[in-house]
């Protein structure tokens, strides 16, 4: 039976692979059993072991150190960590603070956050908080909350500890929701992601499925729709088929339809002809649209002419809509004829006016008898083409205009 790992399986299993090593290293090769040396000791044990290579030599011995760790020894290795934080790794770093988390978690975290290497204080602080939340999420939560004066970046890092160390608790996963949704939005995105990345890894899709579909509708920040995002995006790599299952009954709604414009883009960037096949092939809806758009859109970056060549081998229909309105907002800026062109093959009269506007209406700020002789021999009817010149006028207005010049010799205030 393979044994769960958990967001701190790395440190259980160093503790497990080097225990026995570590004996033999114990206080300059004293048995496991003995009895705790002085601190002096101790001190001068740790202050050799960091002069060490890194290494399995090194990595057993401080391991060794750590066993049995008492508030007294703990400070030992705090103060020698911070004489000089050059010496330890941040492995080291993070292995002592979970350790003497498990022992005394807020003054762990109250310490590694004092620290002043910056580094130090990302790994040490982030794995204290981690080991306090898998045994209390609640008191670290609290704690957390407690800390304001901490910059954005130090809060963000622990925050996504605190969600990895909740879901290993296995306490009330669903009550995170609400808590990633009042963060900041970067810490939002990241700490999301890194918890959707770890709910796949250790327990599978289904259970970050499962997750995602228990978030509250009207959870704050649209959650439920970065949840859906997240999800498309992680297991969309792998598993496009199957996140489009799960996507499914939830089509019509706009967390869905999030998810069918990622799962586009995903599955473009590794098989780009299933992914427009897959969406293609669905009903007439918004989520087929930005299905459409956002597959071809993929496809059109990395590999343009092939993608051109389907397009112009593919079926006439509607449903090919948002790939010409894909190719026509990109290609406008730089190509702006044939941006009108892929725009004039859009089959939605309203869109295709739309997208004309926004291709046309720049083109006559840089080269107006351009656009002109494009327009005058185009096939419109008068009713599209005066639905085009209101979009193109529209488009127009919204444009940077470009300033005078300032006369020779005028100083421009601050």
């Amino acid at each position: 039976m393979t044994e769960k790992r958990t967001g701190l399986g790395w440190i259980g299993t160093t503790l497990a692979l080097v225990a026995a090593f570590a004996a033999g290293y114990l206080l300059g090769g004293a048995p496991a059993s003995a009895p705790p040396a002085p601190s002096g000791e101790v001190r001068a044990e740790l202050e050799a072991l960091l002069a060490l290579p890194r290494g399995v030599e090194r990595t057993g011995r401080f391991v060794g150190v750590l066993e049995g760790l008492t508030e007294e020894r703990a400070e030992i290795v705090a103060e020698t960590f911070e004489a000089d934080f050059s010496l330890p790794s941040q492995y080291e770093i993070r292995l002592f603070a979970g350790e003497w988390a498990k022992q005394a978690p807020e003054t762990a975290l109250m310490r590694a956050l004092a620290w002043k290497d910056r580094a130090a204080r990302l790994s040490g602080g982030g794995e204290a908080i981690q080991v306090w939340a898998r045994e209390n999420p609640a008191a670290a939560r609290q704690a957390l909350a407690e800390i304001s004066e901490e910059p954005s970046e130090l809060r963000g890092a622990l925050s996504t500890a605190l969600a990895i160390g909740w879901i290993d608790s296995g306490v009330d996963p669903q009550g995170l929701a609400p808590y990633l949704s009042g963060l900041t939005e970067w810490d939002r995105e990241r700490a999301t992601r890194q918890l959707i990345d770890k709910l796949v890894a250790d327990r599978g899709p289904e259970a970050a499925m499962r997750w995602a579909e228990a978030i509250p509708e009207d959870a704050p920040f649209g959650f439920r729709n970065l949840a859906f995002r997240k999800i498309s995006l992680v297991v969309g790599v792998a598993e496009p088929e199957r996140v489009a299952q799960w996507l499914e009954p939830h089509r019509e709604r706009r967390y869905g339809q999030s998810g069918f414009r990622i799962l586009g883009r995903t599955w473009a960037s590794h098989d780009p002809e299933a992914a427009i096949a897959w969406a293609t092939s669905q009903p007439d809806d918004r989520a087929r649209f930005l299905s459409v758009k956002f597959a071809f859109e993929r496809w059109y970056e990395d590999d343009k002419e092939t993608a051109l060549a389907w397009l112009r081998n593919a079926p006439p229909g509607a449903l090919l809509d948002p790939a010409y309105l894909m190719v026509a907002l990109v290609d406008g800026p730089t190509d702006p004829a044939g941006a009108a062109d892929a725009a004039l093959r859009i089959e939605d009269d309203a869109m295709r006016a739309d997208t004309l506007g926004k291709v046309l209406g720049p083109w006559v700020q840089s080269a107006p008898e351009d656009a002109k002789r494009w327009l005058d021999a185009s096939e419109l009817s008068q009713e599209n083409r005066a639905m085009v010149l209101r979009h193109m006028n529209r488009a127009a207005r919204r444009m940077p205009r470009a300033r005078a010049p300032k006369p020779p010799g005028e100083v421009t205030s601050p």
